[in-house]
């Protein structure tokens, strides 16, 4: 008999089940015929009993219980190591096995990165009401409040430790403000306060935009145009939005080169005590208008993605970046075709957001 699907872990955990270490040594002593040639994988099950047997009662409960997990050499030694919960791997990009999703994605190029900045709530602030050109009510002290909460959730619990202490783990602390008109017009309005921000850092600079009043040609257009994907939580985020402002923090790197499909399922295995989201349109630009700077410092920056949003008419969806090498310009376009043969299943090596609401 051959259990090939069976790990080392289940193989002594079932074990156990017979009685424990006392059941154990009854099997060994028994020498029931057979047994001991019974496999799973490539280990004998008397090589499993030779080593459960040198188990203390303290390191099989744990096993018991998940938190430990057991490897067993050719000589048939047990080695006792925690086990790994992480959601999040040592870069700050969510790690797709571990969060079941099975949807496409890529491997992340972290020559590309933003760099890691200080919780800045008093300049974003700042920065959001000057460029949204509206007083938005809540304190800086307040921000700073819900913010420093939240992350001390996420800090507390070992599953998302590299989302914020990781190597090229990155985090924008925004605001979206109030706003109540359809998609387009809304994002519109982020994509002007988005220049109005960009220009303040960088006024010899050239922001670019392939949409909005701007373009005369119809099909570029935002107002009555932009859709969100059907059953994704930036529906439910923009109807928060309607109602008032939503503090909130935005993870722009931690999901390189996941798919739409992707970020999609991300969301909805993700804890629902966290609430993320997969990032659109409004609160990407939301994000980047109040750290703008963070953006242009990056060592070549990554192509920004907001994959829970899509223009009607030509189909594709937005994303923004660099254009030049010294950060002197910023450029809101188009990416590929969202609903064409590729799809939600597209690829990229270029990030994608989450947005967290606090």
């Amino acid at each position: 008999m051959v259990h090939t699907e069976a790990t080392i872990n289940e193989a002594l955990a079932a074990l156990g089940l017979m009685g424990g270490p006392d059941g154990v040594k009854a099997v060994l002593l028994a020498k029931q015929d057979g047994l001991p040639q019974l496999r799973f994988g490539d280990v004998t099950i008397g090589q499993l009993l030779a080593g459960r047997t040198k188990l203390d009662d303290k390191v099989w409960r744990a096993l018991l219980r998940d938190d430990v997990e057991l490897a067993l050499d050719e000589a048939g030694k047990l080695s006792v190591r925690t086990k790994d919960r992480s959601l999040v791997d040592g870069n700050g990009r969510f790690i797709p096995s571990a969060c079941g999703v099975t949807a496409p994605v890529v491997d992340a190029d972290w020559s590309r990165f933003w760099p890691r900045h200080d919780l800045d709530c008093i300049g974003s602030l700042s920065r959001l009401e000057n460029a949204f050109e509206r007083r938005i009510p809540i304190s800086a002290s307040g921000l700073q409040e819900r913010a420093e909460e939240t992350l001390s959730r996420l800090t507390g619990d070992e599953r998302f430790v590299g989302l914020l202490g990781g190597k090229h783990a990155c985090f924008l602390v925004t605001v979206i403000p109030q706003m109540s008109e359809d998609y387009g017009t809304m994002l519109e309005t982020c994509i002007g306060a988005l220049e109005r921000s960009f220009l303040f850092v960088r006024p010899e600079g050239k922001f670019n935009c392939w949409f909005g009043k701007r373009n005369k040609n119809a099909a570029y257009r935002l107002q009555k145009s932009v859709q969100i994907y059907p059953n994704i939580r930036h529906r439910e985020l923009m109807r928060r939005v309607s109602k008032g402002f939503v503090p909130g923090l935005f993870f722009p790197g931690c999901c390189q080169g996941f798919s739409p499909e992707a970020m999609f399922q991300l969301e909805r295995n993700l804890p629902k005590k966290f609430w993320f989201c997969a990032a659109g349109g409004v609160d990407t630009c939301a994000a980047w208008v109040g750290k703008i700077e963070a953006m242009l410092q990056g060592q070549g920056a990554p192509e920004q993605r907001m994959p829970a949003v899509w223009q009607q008419i030509t189909e594709y969806g937005f994303s923004l970046r660099q254009f030049n090498s010294e950060s002197q310009g910023l450029q809101f376009g188009e990416t590929i075709n969202m609903r064409g043969p590729l799809g939600r299943s597209a690829c990229s090596t270029v990030s994608g957001g989450l947005f967290l609401p606090i």
